[in-house]
């Protein structure tokens, strides 16, 4: 089996239906296999379907998905778009979340409206506190900002996870 797009990504040997018990083939990245030791070598390997769904116990609660979902009517390909959407712009603007950029309120703002979007709470709320504090007071509330962020992204990666694995079921 060739390694699929993405790493770590799962790919079904087709037939399957929703609900069903066995086994899917699945390709370890270089990436996961040195992340994840406990996932092992690289390459692909058969595991059975029982010991893939996790996503669901691995949320922490930093991110309310319901407001995610009614955001999209419930459409999971729009759901993994957002959350796509999301995990993008944080690459992007947390770079900035440090008071020595000169964006660094553009940064929290983008976060702040992204994290709304997808109902992480938390994560716009520090965010509003750092975009309105005082430079010299930002540092501390910079590094909230990073934790809640960090919290939200654990949680988008477990749900997308979660996508991943109904798409399978078909």
């Amino acid at each position: 089996m060739p390694p699929p797009d993405l790493p770590g990504q799962v790919r079904s040997e087709g037939g399957r239906t929703k609900g069903s018990t066995g086994t899917v083939q699945v390709w370890i990245s270089p990436e996961r296999a040195a992340a994840y030791p406990r996932c092992g070598n690289q390459g692909p390997r058969r595991v059975p379907v029982e010991t893939m769904v996790m996503a669901r116990r691995d949320l922490s609660g930093a991110v309310d998905f319901t407001v995610l979902e009614g955001m999209t009517g419930g459409d999971d390909g729009i759901s993994e778009e957002v959350l796509g959407l999301f995990t993008q712009q944080a690459a992007m603007w947390s770079p900035m979340l440090d008071v020595r950029e000169d964006g660094w309120r553009d940064g929290v703002h983008t976060i702040r409206g992204a994290a709304a979007g997808i109902g992480a709470r938390a994560l716009a709320e520090a965010c509003a506190a750092a975009e309105a504090a005082e430079k010299a007071e930002a540092p501390p509330l910079l590094n909230r900002v990073r934790d809640a962020l960090d919290a939200a992204l654990a949680d988008v990666a477990a749900f997308r996870h979660e996508l991943m694995l109904r798409s399978l079921k078909g």
